[in-house]
C-alpha cells in the first residue's frame, strides 16, 4: 500500500518519531544537553511536527538539539506541548558553534539561551512553567526563567518576580528587577527601594528604571532619592521616571538636572519638565534655548511648547531664523503646540519663500486648526502676490470649513497664480472642482456650507 493511502497525518507523525528513534539508536543516548523529561512522556497527541521536533532534542547531536530549538521557536504558539521540555534545557549553559541546514554561516549560542528565546516566542503557554521555574534549585535555571518572563510581559508573572527580588542568588535579583522593567506593577515599589540603597551600582540603576516605568505617585520619593546619586545611569532613570510620573514634588529637583555633569541627563530633564506641564519651569527652559548643545535646545524648545505659556513665544521665535534646520522645525512646532500663541510668529517666520519653516509649516499649522483660519485669511490679501499663494496653500491644508470663504474670495486676486493656488485648496477641503470659476463655487457654497460645516472633519 503506498503512504498516500495510509491515515495522512498519523502516518507522518508515525514516521517523524520513527527517524528520531533511529537517529537516537544509530548515535547512542549518552549525548549532552538533553531534556531531563522522559522520552516516554512525549505528547502522543502533539501535532506531527512538533512531535518530531521535540524528540531531536533526544539527539546526540547537538546541531540537531539547536535546529530542533530554533524550529519550534519559528513555531510559535503552535509549539506549546514542547514547553515542559524546552524549561528541562535550561539547564544547559555551555556554548558551541552549530548551524541551521540551510544556512552557511555557523552560529554561537547556549542550549539555554536558544531554549529561553524559543519559550518566549511561544509566549503565554510559557509563562506558568517559567513561574514554577523561577523556584528551581539551579540558580542559572532562575535566571533564565526571571529573563523570559520579562520578555513575554504576561502580568501574571509580576508577583512571583516581586518574590525574586529576594532571591539568594545575586544575579537572579538583577534578572527579576530587568523583568519588572518591563512588567510595571504598583506592587513591587516597596520590595525595589532597598537596592537604591545599596553599594551595588549596576542594581541601583536597574531598580531605578523598574521604577521609572511604573509611573506611580508612590515611585516620586523614591526616584526623588536618587537625584543626586554618583552614577549617571541612575540619575537618568530617576529623572526619566519623575516625568512619565507627572509629579509636581519632581519640579525643583528637575530644574536642578538642568544642569547636572552629564548632557543627556540635561535633555531627559527638559523633557520631563515638559511632562509635568508646571510654570516655574519657564524661565529655566528659556534660559536653555541659548544654550550651546543643540539637543537641550531642541528639548527645551519642545517643553516649552508643552507647557504653553505665552511668555515662552517670542524666544521661541528667535529660534524660527536660526542657522541650523532643526532648531527651526522644533521652534515651529513648539509655536504650534501653543496654539493662538503660535500663529503670529508662525506666519511671520514663511513670509520669506526661502524659510526652512516652510516645511514644517502645513503640520504646524493643521497642528493649530482653527485660531490660524482668520489670521492667514487675512495673508490672503498680503501686497506679496507669492506670499498669498502660499496662505491659500495653508488653508487647503488645513481641513477647517471656515477657509472656504476666504479662499472663493481669492479666487478674484489679480494674480492668476493665487487663483489657481486658491483653487486647488478648495478642491482639498471640498472635495468639488470648479476650476477658479468664483460663481460655479459660491453657487456650490451657498447650498452646501450648513452641511459641510456639520460634516466630521
Amino acid at each position: 500500500m503506498s503512504p498516500s493511502k495510509i491515515g495522512g497525518n498519523s502516518f507522518r507523525r508515525k514516521m517523524a518519531v520513527a527517524m528520531a528513534l533511529a537517529l537516537i539508536l544509530f548515535f547512542g543516548v549518552e549525548g549532552r544537553s538533553q531534556p531531563t523529561i522522559p522520552q516516554e512522556r512525549i505528547p502522543a497527541n502533539a501535532p506531527a511536527d512538533v512531535q518530531g521536533q521535540i524528540w531531536m532534542l533526544y539527539s546526540p547531536n547537538s546541531n540537531d538539539r539547536m535546529a530542533a530549538i530554533y524550529s519550534m521557536r519559528e513555531m510559535g504558539e503552535r509549539a506549546t506541548p514542547a514547553v515542559p521540555f524546552l524549561v528541562s534545557l535550561l539547564t544547559q549553559s555551555k556554548y558551541f558553534h552549530w548551524k541551521l541546514p540551510s544556512e552557511s554561516k555557523e552560529r554561537y549560542e547556549s542550549v539555554s539561551n536558544a531554549s529561553a528565546s524559543a519559550l518566549v516566542k511561544i509566549g503565554k503557554p510559557s509563562v506558568k512553567p517559567l513561574i514554577v521555574a523561577l523556584r528551581d534549585p539551579n540558580y542559572f535555571v532562575r535566571m533564565q526563567a526571571a529573563s523570559a518572563l520579562g520578555e513575554i510581559g504576561d502580568p501574571l508573572a509580576a508577583e512571583p518576580l516581586i518574590a525574586a527580588l529576594k532571591d539568594q542568588d545575586i544575579n537572579v535579583r538583577e534578572r527579576a528587577i530587568t523583568a519588572l522593567e518591563k512588567i510595571p506593577d504598583p506592587r513591587a515599589v516597596h520590595p525595589l527601594i532597598p537596592f537604591l540603597r545599596g553599594n551595588d551600582e549596576n542594581l541601583r540603576s536597574k531598580a531605578a528604571a523598574a521604577l521609572a516605568e511604573i509611573h506611580d505617585s508612590r515611585c516620586v520619593e523614591p526616584l526623588l532619592s536618587v537625584m543626586n546619586d554618583p552614577a549617571e545611569t541612575v540619575r537618568r532613570s530617576a529623572i526619566e521616571g519623575l516625568g512619565k510620573a507627572g509629579d509636581a514634588r519632581a519640579v525643583d529637583p528637575l530644574l536642578g538636572a538642568l544642569g547636572d555633569a552629564v548632557r543627556y541627563n540635561r535633555v531627559l530633564a527638559a523633557r520631563a519638565l515638559g511632562r509635568i506641564k508646571d510654570r516655574r519651569s519657564v524661565k529655566p527652559l528659556i534660559r536653555c534655548l541659548k544654550d550651546h548643545d543643540r539637543e537641550l535646545q531642541r528639548a527645551a524648545a519642545k517643553a516649552l511648547g508643552e507647557i504653553g505659556d505665552p511668555a515662552a513665544a517670542a524666544p521661541l521665535s528667535s529660534l524660527l531664523t536660526d542657522k541650523e534646520p532643526s532648531l527651526q522645525y522644533a521652534a515651529a512646532d513648539a509655536l504650534a503646540a501653543m496654539g493662538a500663541y503660535g500663529v503670529e510668529p508662525l506666519i511671520d517666520s514663511i513670509r520669506d519663500r526661502r524659510s526652512r519653516v516652510r516645511e514644517v509649516a502645513p503640520r504646524a499649522f493643521r497642528k493649530i486648526g482653527q485660531p490660524a483660519v482668520q489670521p492667514l485669511a487675512a495673508s490672503l490679501k498680503d501686497r506679496n502676490a507669492e506670499f498669498r499663494s502660499y496662505a491659500a496653500f495653508l488653508l487647503g491644508e488645513m481641513d477647517q470649513p471656515r477657509a472656504v470663504e476666504p479662499l472663493i474670495g481669492a479666487l478674484k486676486d489679480e494674480n492668476p497664480r493665487v487663483q489657481e493656488m486658491a483653487a486647488s485648496a478648495l478642491a482639498r477641503l471640498t472635495g468639488q472642482d470648479f476650476g477658479v470659476d468664483q460663481t460655479k463655487w459660491r453657487l456650490w457654497w451657498e447650498g452646501n456650507q450648513d452641511s459641510f460645516r456639520k460634516s466630521p472633519r
